[in-house]
């Protein structure tokens, strides 16, 4: 019996049931979000039904085209900001249905799913690279290079990796959303000047280059660009941990983890065109480095998970900024200047708060933490 041809990448993604899969997917908790268009999550699922169907006939159709972004600022938690670009709904849809075709096509081949990468992978969490850096620990692997790349979303180069997921693709149909998904013109760039113009230059010249942060694509992307990285280091057999772009390689000496620097110097930055934070002894104030060091003598802390040799608690920081988000969350202003029908609005909020308790202790409650404070 003659095997079936597979129906081309664009087909499978544009059915009603692979769109609809895409939508549970996304994250549709914030029911105000909106792009440029104020078309809000709330909105769309209002009329769901329709709104899929019409999203599958212009895919089908082959009219479908992604909209101008909407810039907006995140303030990040060691002080200035970083890009957040937010799609209409419509094309958020899209991103999830191609990054899910795309995994189901690529994960294999770029081998993803491997034992030194931990984000954005089925049933691997931060509990998980936080426990396999405390066993490496006590195999004896001591010395720790903690690591950073510099900017690495806006700097990844798009080329280079669009050719390269081409290749490994079985048709080009999709090639072209590929392309648009990660070209997408930003569409409030003279709101952003006005309001903060340095903002605007330190943060969104670049916005547009690189992969989008806040596009459902941007995590498989960021592991397909960093899967020979992770191989590298394999073959190697350096005790690497990276949670996207955050790494961390554990050694048994401060000889060891600096031919270890080296090895991610060739990957990431002769190979990759990324750039590492200089490897330092020590830094200045308010300077990024590369280091390494021993927990159980330096100040240490990964994925926001502070490690001494024995024990893992939550950092500071970590602390600090939940508390600081539940007050902003729970405070009369905020409830006032979001929600008209202050009644209404308490119960909202109430929920909001108790979401974010709920999913922070869930995501840090296997550590050495009283929960009291919070």
């Amino acid at each position: 019996m003659a095997s079936r041809t597979p129906q081309p990448l664009i087909k499978q993604i544009s059915t009603i049931q692979h769109l609809k899969k895409a939508w549970k997917l996304l994250n549709t908790s914030n029911k105000k979000s909106t792009g440029l268009s104020k078309i809000s999550i709330k909105d769309f699922e209002t009329n769901l039904n329709k709104n899929i169907q019409a999203l599958s006939n212009s895919l089908t159709k082959g009219t479908f085209t992604f909209s101008k972004v909407k810039g907006v600022a995140l303030a990040k938690k060691n002080k200035g900001h970083r890009p957040l670009l937010i799609s209409e709904v419509n094309d958020r849809i899209v991103h999830k249905a191609l990054a899910l075709k795309v995994e189901a096509k690529v994960a294999r081949i770029y081998k993803i799913r491997n034992k030194c990468s931990f984000a954005y992978q089925k049933k691997r969490s931060i509990q998980d690279a936080i426990l396999k850096m405390a066993s490496y620990y006590q195999q004896g692997y001591t010395h720790i290079l903690e690591a950073d790349i510099q900017s690495f979303f806006p700097t990844v180069n798009k080329s280079m990796l669009l050719k390269d997921l081409y290749s490994k693709l079985p048709d080009d149909s999709i090639n072209h959303l590929l392309q648009g998904s990660l070209n997408q013109e930003l569409g409030n760039r003279e709101e952003l000047k006005k309001r903060d113009l340095k903002t605007y230059d330190d943060i969104f010249v670049s916005a547009e280059e690189g992969i989008p942060q806040g596009n459902a694509l941007s995590p498989l992307l960021a592991n397909v660009f960093l899967s020979e990285f992770d191989q590298r280091m394999i073959r190697e057999n350096i005790k690497m941990i990276r949670y996207a772009d955050d790494f961390i390689i554990m050694c048994k000496s401060k000889k060891d983890a600096e031919a270890a620097y080296l090895i991610a110097v060739n990957e990431l930055e002769t190979k990759l065109g990324l750039k590492l934070y200089p490897l330092k002894p020590s830094s200045a104030p308010g300077e990024k480095i590369s280091r390494i060091l021993k927990p159980a003598e330096t100040q240490f802390s990964f994925l926001s998970v502070k490690f001494d040799g024995k024990n893992c608690t939550v950092s500071d920081k970590k602390i600090i900024s939940v508390i600081n988000k539940l007050k902003d969350l729970s405070s009369l202003k905020t409830l006032k200047e979001n929600y008209p029908d202050l009644a209404l609005g308490l119960l909202q909020v109430l929920v909001k708060v108790r979401n974010a308790v709920e999913g922070w202790i869930a995501a840090y409650s296997f550590l050495d933490t009283k929960f009291i404070k919070i």
